[in-house]
């Protein structure tokens, strides 16, 4: 019988080993659920439901969820933060806390909503009533809400995240779910052929000396892209790759072009 958790923290890093000291590999956003796969003393080998993705976490951070709530989370409608970060209240003690962009939880039509038999409140600015926003404007606002966050490997926040997070973040924003990994985010979606039919949104991926895609960035505007390398940060794109104004060259090589919001949903 398959066991599930849920995150009900900021944040749960994942590892690529059972330690603290092991690569950081993900981080697994508030209202992501998971399925246990492994325990092995005080670490758990987990897979994300919301996109297949392995790593391990800290036991001493497992909200377990029941099967049956398990599929009413997963086929119910939910919201998604798309601020840099929002406040929300753990009532059984009155705790504020953060969560940040890409977050997830249930709908309500009141400031309250559960995850599993905990009560949480929506504060600021979760109340303020959204517009409806274009899910390529989602994703160029959530991108240009990141710039200038750090480079970190395995990040998903404005306190540090690598190119693939960015995108997986910005895309998770505008209620599209993409894979975790670069080389995952490539298989996906519609090929352009030239940088110049390139739009807003669009996914640009580069490779390294031996062809292995390795980088990812968002097309932000005409001849720019929007990506985490060093910090994030917006630079100049052509057929060649990304030119770096801080160190007057290229720094990536472009391998591929793709489109995942057609453009019947502009």
């Amino acid at each position: 019988m398959s066991q599930y958790g849920i995150v009900n923290l900021s944040l749960i890093c994942m590892r690529a080993e059972p330690s603290h000291r092991a690569e950081l590999v993900n981080q697994m956003l508030f209202g992501e659920p998971y399925e246990v796969l492994e325990k092995k003393g005080d670490w758990l080998r987990v897979n994300t439901c919301f996109y297949p993705y392995e790593g391990w976490i800290d036991a001493n951070l497992f909200a377990p969820m029941t099967e049956s709530e398990y599929q009413e989370y997963m086929n119910s409608p939910r919201e998604v933060v798309t601020n840099d970060t929002e406040i929300f209240t753990d009532l059984r003690i009155r705790l504020p806390f953060r969560v940040f962009l890409g977050s997830q939880y249930p709908k309500s039509r009141d400031p309250f909503f559960y995850l599993g038999e905990t009560k949480y409140e929506l504060t600021y600015p979760s109340l303020e009533k959204k517009k409806k926003v274009p899910p390529r404007q989602t994703v160029i606002e959530s991108a240009y809400l990141l710039t200038r966050a750090p480079y970190l490997w395995g990040g998903k926040t404005i306190a540090g995240i690598d190119c693939s997070g960015l995108v997986q973040v910005c895309f998770q924003a505008a209620g599209i779910l993409l894979p975790r990994d670069a080389s995952q985010q490539a298989l996906i979606g519609e090929s352009i052929d030239f940088i110049e039919e390139a739009r807003e949104g669009d996914l640009v991926f580069f490779d390294n000396e031996e062809g292995k895609i390795t980088h990812v960035g968002i097309i932000c505007e005409l001849n720019r892209v929007v990506h985490a390398s060093g910090f994030v940060k917006i630079e100049r794109i052509d057929q060649h790759g990304i030119y770096s104004y801080d160190l007057k060259k290229y720094t990536h090589k472009l391998r591929v072009i793709k489109r995942i919001i057609p453009d019947k949903k502009k």
